[in-house]
């Protein structure tokens, strides 16, 4: 008869757990895509809106209106820009954290599933010893009852 892991219930809790913190690292790691994504975008439109601004610069047409405006649209990005800095940063800080514990609660499941292997080693290990004694007792009592028969098959 095989005995059940005893810690079965704690590895089958502990593989949950790793899904779900896998889950939540690639939720939050997508989080930090968007994130970087419109970093991006606003730096592009920082550098479109500067370039536009040194053309009509270079060019002589400069509309004190338009460039009053471009200027407040450039403030405007970048303190748009400095906000998603700061939320960039703490996006990848929740990466970091989120990882972190997956990585904690990955090598808690592989020390269980070392125990329940060694377990399940040891269980092997066991039944076959069973195995290897009733067998050897088979074939003591079979040594015992050919002793007991005599040379022409008499039973003594």
């Amino acid at each position: 008869m095989s005995q059940p892991f005893r810690l079965g219930q704690v590895l089958g809790h502990a593989r949950l757990k790793e899904e779900a913190q896998a889950a939540q690292l690639s939720t939050v790691d997508a989080e930090y895509r968007r994130a970087v994504a419109v970093l991006m975008q606003l730096r592009e439109q920082e550098s479109s809106q500067l370039n536009a601004l040194a053309d009509a610069t270079r060019s002589g047409s400069v509309d004190p209106a338009i460039t009053e405006a471009a200027r407040h649209y450039l403030a405007h990005l970048e303190s748009s820009i400095d906000e998603q800095v700061a939320l960039v940063a703490a996006v990848e800080a929740r990466v970091e954290e989120s990882r972190a514990e997956l990585l904690a609660v990955a090598r808690e499941k592989r020390l269980l599933e070392k125990l329940e292997e060694r377990h399940d080693e040891d269980v092997a290990a066991d039944t076959a010893r069973r195995e290897n004694a009733s067998a050897d007792e088979l074939t003591g009592q079979r040594h015992q009852r050919m002793q007991q028969r005599r040379p022409n098959g008499e039973v003594a």
